[in-house]
């Protein structure tokens, strides 16, 4: 078997076995519709299978918000403001993208200025008892509590510094913005 030619099964097409013109049932483009009668009847099947394979085998693709101004266009032609209506959509689309990232942003600004302030406060209680502790005759115990306290601290913030040096490492240069690794 040659396999330069496609396979096609032994069943007739719509309006192939009556002789019919098969470019109805194709519904094809007006200015196929005139051409095929001047075509030999014998070649009209092969070059409507042919045109079937071409049409099958066309995809447009994009990527990004909008599609290209031709599509646009298009949408204007079958849709009243469609090109407008699309262009809202995206723009509409794009605003509630940033104001999803700002009010993330923020609420990451807010959660971590909370845990500051809550681990200075700890910290102050915890300073205080110790104070008091020690005060009152119990230097041992005030000694345990303060130094674990700010030892606590200490590590905490080192640990935090040193985890976001490690992740910001971790990201593409791309999303560095100007940083650049030594």
């Amino acid at each position: 078997m040659d396999k330069s030619k496609p396979i096609r099964d032994n069943k007739p097409k719509p309006n192939e076995a009556s002789g019919e013109n098969s470019s109805e049932a194709l519904s094809l483009p007006r200015e196929l519709q005139e051409i095929l009668p001047t075509i030999p009847a014998n070649q009209r099947p092969k070059l409507v299978a042919g045109l079937e394979r071409l049409i099958i085998g066309i995809r447009t693709t994009y990527s990004g918000p909008l599609p290209p101004a031709d599509a646009i266009r298009e949408y204007n032609e079958t849709i009243p403001n469609g090109g407008d209506r699309l262009m809202s959509m995206a723009e509409n689309q794009m605003a509630h993208r940033h104001l999803m990232e700002k009010t993330q942003t923020n609420r990451l600004l807010n959660q971590s200025a909370a845990g500051q302030y809550f681990a200075l406060i700890i910290a102050l209680v915890a300073l205080f008892f110790s104070w008091d502790l020690a005060k009152s005759g119990h230097d041992e115990v005030a000694g345990v509590i303060g130094g674990t306290t700010v030892l606590g601290l200490v590590s905490t913030f080192i640990y935090g510094k040193f985890a976001q040096s490690k992740s910001s490492d971790n990201k593409a240069p791309s999303d560095k913005k100007g940083v650049e690794k030594k």
